[in-house]
């Protein structure tokens, strides 16, 4: 097994939990993106972008049903059963293990549409993790989370 240097063993660890490949398809496709992380995700769903209809229901049921965790149960009464207000985000976010002082919030508040800071709408949060290709949203969170508090310096 090659050695590899512990930003390059950071990069694998994260795109293996993103894509749920192995160590050894992670480490091949990071090298042939010259071990940029973001380059190599992009690529790595484009060429796996055929999926069937009925895993992008599936995805979109799983997302939908996460959203549903964290939506705000007063604005259902109120009649938006599609929003997540300010507590169900700070949750959210929690539960991801992100702080709310952290710049990754900002990023992913943007990349899913909120309307405004600390709300989120169904259709942003849907849309948004799809849009991103990231069915699993923890662990994209996570991994842009631990690249926005340690960016890599050089991996080469």
């Amino acid at each position: 097994m090659p050695s590899y240097t512990p930003v390059q063993k950071t990069a694998i660890q994260q795109f293996a939990a993103v894509t749920d490949v192995k160590d050894s398809v992670a480490a091949k496709t990071l090298k042939s993106h010259n071990w940029n992380l973001d380059q190599a995700l992009n690529a790595y769903y484009n060429a796996n972008s055929n999926k069937s209809s009925a895993s992008d229901l599936s995805s979109t049921q799983s997302l939908n049903k996460l959203f549903d965790k964290y939506r705000d149960l007063e604005n259902n009464a109120s009649g938006e059963p599609d929003t997540i207000a300010v507590e169900g985000s700070m949750k959210y976010f929690a539960d991801l293990g992100i702080a709310l002082d952290e710049p990754v919030v900002l990023v992913i508040s943007s990349e899913l549409n909120a309307p405004t800071m600390g709300e989120l709408t169904r259709q942003g949060f849907v849309d948004g993790w799809k849009r991103l290709r990231y069915f699993h949203p923890p662990f994209y969170a996570c991994a842009h989370g631990a690249h926005v508090r340690n960016p890599p310096q050089s991996i080469h």
